[in-house]
C-alpha cells in the first residue's frame, strides 16, 4: 500500500525530507552514481495520444 494511504501526512514529512538535501549532497550524489557512462541510461516514452469519444468517456 503507498505510504499516501497509510499516514496522510506523509506528503508533509516526504516535502521535509526533500527540502533537507543540500545543493552539496546532490552534486556529491551525482558525481558518484552518474560520473561514469556505464552507470547511466537513457529511456524515451513516446505516449500514444487519442482522441477522446464525443460521448466524452474516455479511450481504454
Amino acid at each position: 500500500m503507498p505510504p499516501l494511504q497509510i499516514d496522510p501526512a506523509y506528503l508533509n514529512t516526504f516535502l521535509a525530507q526533500l527540502r533537507s538535501v543540500a545543493p552539496e549532497q546532490v552534486r556529491s550524489a551525482a558525481n558518484t552514481y552518474l560520473r561514469k557512462p556505464s552507470s547511466r541510461a537513457v529511456v524515451a516514452y513516446l505516449a500514444r495520444h487519442t482522441a477522446a469519444p464525443a460521448t466524452g468517456e474516455h479511450p481504454s
